[in-house]
């Protein structure tokens, strides 16, 4: 397991204001209701290098959700013309989504989660920044 060393923060998702960067081993929570067959963004800037960690999880077992995490800029667009720099995309099952990536370098990302389903789902997103020169246990 990686040293953390970090407090929380809000997620922000597209169209809200973004608080500041990421920071080392700051978990970054947020949920919320995703209309049918919606897509939602979220702009997270890291100013350290170090891998992101990125878990998903939805109320609904037997509902379908994706998650993408790609280099910035990327829109819900951008995406679907395979216009972006895509590090990871995942699709459920399993419950809970999780995936990690390689060592990243300071940057922008954009977070794209998906609602695949016919009614609304509520999804909850946790990412986390684990910094190459954080000390810890």
């Amino acid at each position: 397991m990686r040293p953390r060393c970090g407090a929380l923060r809000e997620l922000q998702h597209a169209g809200r204001t973004e608080p500041g960067a990421l920071h080392p081993d700051d978990p970054v929570h947020g949920s919320r209701v995703l209309a049918p067959n919606a897509k939602d963004t979220a702009s997270i800037t890291t100013p350290a290098t170090g891998h992101l960690e990125v878990t998903v999880d939805w109320l609904l077992a037997s509902d379908f959700v994706s998650v993408a995490l790609a280099q910035a800029p990327c829109s819900v667009d951008q995406l679907s013309n395979s216009a972006c720099d895509v590090l990871f995309s995942q699709f459920s099952p399993p419950k809970p989504l999780a995936n990690s990536t390689s060592l990243l370098r300071a940057g922008t990302y954009t977070l794209i989660v998906a609602n695949l389903n016919p009614i609304p789902e509520s999804v909850s997103t946790q990412v986390v920044l684990t910094s190459a020169g954080c000390a810890g246990s």
